[in-house]
């Protein structure tokens, strides 16, 4: 009775969790270590929302392996029941029995020989960024997919792409401050700063498209489901800017058959800083039961500084805010189709720059006037979808203003009268893409249709604080309209082909704000490309894959300001081009495998590169810099030797270099391309222990190491920075609806240097450092409803 107990308690919680009746082919992210099969009931029951009972204590004495992935609950309930000689029967919409199976027994004759029973299928991982649901242990490129709602990571307080960059080597940044840091993938940096160039990763959110020539909008990661890194690029399927690769965001989507909340808080002590508090909450709503739901999203991270400004005397200085939220409205008008309707609003203003002055005391600097920044992000977007039988119909559309605004200061040594140079981007992207697709299968196809315009207005001012004059400005627009395809077919048993393509054609005109100085540009152009891929995948065993894959990516060129304060031209930069090659295996996704793991080698060369400079005393301007070569490796793995215990590590090495400078930089002995460290290590130790049925308790140790890398191409920028070493320790204590926790980052107190410019006007230019934040506690709470 003890068993039957326990279940009815769950079931009770279950119940309090749902006002209304559940749908059996909802799907939901599920997590069951190996265990008995009483814990996995519970663990089920709450990471599905229903209710499973069972009479018989004997179930407390059955092993079940575990089960990971997307899942409806009675799929779910069939893969842990699977033989264990245990059944189920559903009795309503939210409530099901584990009922022991019958044993038939036949009529005596001679035996037969012991059959052992097939092993069912590893719970697929499905690469919705392959724009036709692959299963990860099929897809021919190297995709990372980190999953949100499982992970003990955000505790830490991080909330936007520094738990991504955390956990994912082959992942970096930029590091001059949040709202205003260039995201790279596998290596490809162009440069360490933002211009007009427009982003090496494309960023989405589901399917729409976050980004264009802008920084990282880093949104937050509240209610964020799973986050899928494809390795690039990938022309074909997403179009020019993805060079790196392409970073999706998966939200968790509205219920239709069920209210829902969460809350969370936190507050956090910094060392030597002052103190931070965060704050976010979900609400989901059922409109009309099963048929509309709306889910709303909001979040407030206020961060205290610790830097601090000798020459005005003050302290903490570098105060952020990130303010913002999402709504997603999901109409199911019938069986078939779904429309997403949403927006997204997020606000990032910091008081003051976080660099300091490597020949000052520690988390210092000297400036005459603060150098606030801001990034202020809007999102609307549509999504239609149908879905029948064999095929899939989509349609995404996404409007975005962005406005971003720095301010530093450029006053003269010796000067009296501080002087501050300002610079806004104001940016407009329209995104529309239709496209149809087959379902997941070794013959799959995807074939469609986008159009992306893209807007881009950034202007300079310098003078007396509140009293700036108008320096220059530029206008840049992109018109893209493309059509794709690509195509997976049977080549033999186990081995898979996919060939692809995309043509685009582009319309770029430019044109300076204000009267220039003399420039050689042409006001309007007309480019046609065509962008191919070729893959092969072969499955020599279940839950091993090899592979390898070829594919390009380029960028427009366009229009940039040139490269002096006193008398500013405008300047055109070329299109750039890479194509990479990539060979790789993927293995440990059958059921019994206790071992998961990838590796991947590649090398893309880069010709006509766009980069972002730094010239002495101005703001980047852009130019192209030469042909480059980038050698990668990368390998991660994932180890699970109890059900109690996971180990996972990953490495990325990587070589790229400027083989072809161009003519102004062949006598700089230019050699490495920027910001990207030849090595980069994570890995972490998790613990995760059901303590008594309603109270669960996980410990995540986890580390990183960035290697060195230098800020930018040229004499001037051959800054050195990296090379440090950044650990956190988080703990989660769960008890029934409630979650407490503690988190601790740069848990050594770590004093390097992560980015080597903050400023680049005065006399500290070329002696700055952007240290990590010091060791910072967290406690946090989190309730569900």
């Amino acid at each position: 009775m003890r068993i039957a107990t326990t279940l009815s308690i769950m079931a009770a919680t279950s119940a309090s969790l749902s006002s209304a009746p559940a749908i059996a082919a909802v799907r939901f992210q599920i997590n069951i270590p190996a265990s008995r099969l009483s814990d996995a009931l519970l663990a089920l029951g709450r990471q599905a929302n229903i209710n499973v009972g069972a009479a018989s204590i004997d179930i407390a004495g059955v092993r079940i392996r575990g089960l990971r992935g997307n899942y409806d609950p009675e799929r779910a309930l069939r893969q842990l029941l699977e033989g264990t000689g245990y059944s189920f029967v559903r009795i309503d919409a939210v409530t099901y029995r584990v009922v022991r199976v019958p044993i038939v027994r036949a009529a005596k004759r001679a035996p037969s020989p012991p059959q052992r029973p097939e092993p069912g299928p590893a719970p697929a991982i499905i690469v919705t960024g392959s724009k036709r649901s692959v299963p990860l242990d099929r897809y021919p490129a190297t995709v990372n997919v980190v999953d949100l709602q499982q992970s003990v990571q955000p505790v830490t307080g991080a909330s936007g792409s520094a738990i991504l960059l955390a956990s994912l080597p082959m992942l970096a940044s930029t590091q001059l401050g949040r709202g205003r840091n260039k995201l790279f993938i596998r290596g490809v940096a162009d440069s360490s700063f933002t211009g007009p160039t427009q982003a090496t990763v494309g960023q989405y959110l589901g399917d729409i498209r976050l980004n264009y020539n802008a920084p990282d909008p880093d949104l937050s990661l509240y209610d964020i489901s799973r986050v899928e890194v494809i390795e690039g690029p990938q022309g074909t399927l997403y179009g020019a800017g993805t060079l790196g690769g392409v970073l999706r965001l998966i939200p968790n989507p509205p219920q239709l058959d069920r209210v829902a909340a969460t809350v969370a808080s936190g507050l956090s002590e910094t060392r030597r800083g002052a103190p931070s508090y965060d704050l976010a909450g979900m609400l989901n709503l059922p409109i009309v039961t099963d048929r509309i739901g709306l889910r709303i999203v909001g979040y407030r991270d206020v961060e205290g500084g610790y830097v601090n400004d000798l020459q005005r005397g003050l302290a903490n200085v570098n105060r952020m805010r990130v303010s913002g939220g999402r709504a997603s409205l999901r109409i199911r008008p019938g069986a078939d189709w779904t429309i997403d309707l949403g927006a997204v609003f997020q606000s990032i203003a910091t008081r003051d720059s976080q660099y300091t002055d490597l020949d000052g005391p520690v988390l210092s600097r000297r400036s005459a006037i603060a150098q606030p920044f801001d990034n202020d992000y809007q999102l609307w977007h549509a999504t239609v979808r149908k879905s029948g039988h064999n095929l899939e119909l989509l349609s995404a559309t996404g409007l975005v203003r962005h406005e971003v605004s720095a301010r530093y200061d450029a006053t003269p040594t010796g000067s009296s009268r501080p002087v501050a140079f300002a610079e806004r981007d104001a940016i407009r992207l329209f995104t529309h893409e239709t496209r149809v697709s087959s379902k997941e299968g070794d013959d799959g196809w995807v074939a469609g249709i986008a159009f992306v315009s893209d807007l881009d207005r950034v202007k300079r001012s310098m003078g007396m604080p509140g009293q700036l004059d108008l320096l220059a400005g530029v206008r840049n627009a992109t018109l893209e309209a493309a059509a794709f395809g690509e195509l997976s077919v049977p080549l033999a048993r186990n081995l898979t082909g996919t060939i692809g393509g995309r043509l685009t054609f582009f319309h770029l005109s430019g044109q300076p704000l204000i009267a220039s100085g003399p420039g050689e540009f042409e006001p309007d152009r007309d480019e046609l490309r065509a962008l191919p891929t070729v893959a092969v995948a072969w499955r020599p065993a279940p839950g091993f894959l090899m592979f390898t894959r070829y594919q390009e990516g380029f960028r427009a060129g366009g229009l940039s300001i040139g490269q002096s304060l006193t008398s500013p031209t405008v300047e055109r930069f070329r299109s750039d081009r890479i194509r990479t090659i990539e060979a790789g295996v993927r293995f440990g996704r059958s059921p019994s495998s206790k071992l998961t793991g990838a590796a991947t080698i590649s090398l893309a060369r880069w010709k006509n590169i766009q980069a972002d400079l730094i010239e002495p005393a101005s703001l980047p301007s852009t130019t192209n810099i030469g042909y480059g070569r980038i050698y990668g490796f990368e390998v991660s793995a994932r180890w699970r030797p109890s059900g109690h215990l996971s180990t996972n590590a990953a490495i990325f090495l990587n070589k790229s270099n400027l083989v072809s400078p161009a003519a102004r930089f062949e006598r700089d002995d230019v050699e490495d391309l920027p910001n990207i460290a030849k090595a980069g290590v994570a890995g972490g130790v998790e613990w995760q222990k059901t303590l008594t049925p309603s109270l669960e308790l996980a410990v995540r140790v986890s580390g990183r190491y960035v290697g060195k890398s230098q800020l930018g191409v040229g004499p001037a920028l051959d800054l050195l920075q990296g090379n440090y070493f950044d650990g956190s320790v988080e703990t989660r204590l769960s008890w029934k609806r409630i979650q407490l926790t503690v988190g601790i980052t740069n848990i050594t107190d770590v004093k390097a240097n992560r980015f080597a410019l903050g400023n680049p006007f005065g006399p500290t230019a070329g002696r700055q450092a952007t240290p990590p934040r010091p060791r910072t506690i967290r406690v946090g709470i989190e309730t569900a409803y």
